[in-house]
């Protein structure tokens, strides 16, 4: 898997490129795809509770996963991927937009 250092991330990736990069030609992302995709996506890296949330929202269980009745989702498709971006986009932009509005007013810069 390709590395992205995301503190140094200035460029993101569309989201249909980051899945069709991560899965490495599968039909879905796996957790630790993932991981760098969203990283590939919002420039930044998820803690890994949130990526499990996230896979349990977003995913679906493998029929391997169903016959040994395990309880967390496995896989991603790219629909759910993208449903995923548009939501977490939607919730980050409106703390961005907060997170703006505070910083102008704040013009001694004590937070």
């Amino acid at each position: 898997q390709l590395f992205i250092d995301a503190s140094h991330c200035d460029k993101r990736m569309d989201p249909r490129a980051a899945f069709q990069h991560f899965s490495d030609g599968k039909p879905v992302l796996e957790m630790d795809d993932l991981s760098c995709a969203v990283i590939a996506v919002f420039g930044f890296k998820f803690k890994k509770q949130d990526l499990r949330d996230l896979m349990e929202q977003y995913g679906t269980r493998s029929r391997v996963a169903v016959e040994s009745e395990a309880s967390e989702p496995n896989f991603l498709p790219l629909q759910a991927f993208l449903q995923l971006v548009e939501d977490r986009r939607r919730i980050l932009g409106e703390r961005d937009r907060a997170l703006r509005l505070f910083s102008a007013l704040d013009v001694k810069d004590q937070g």
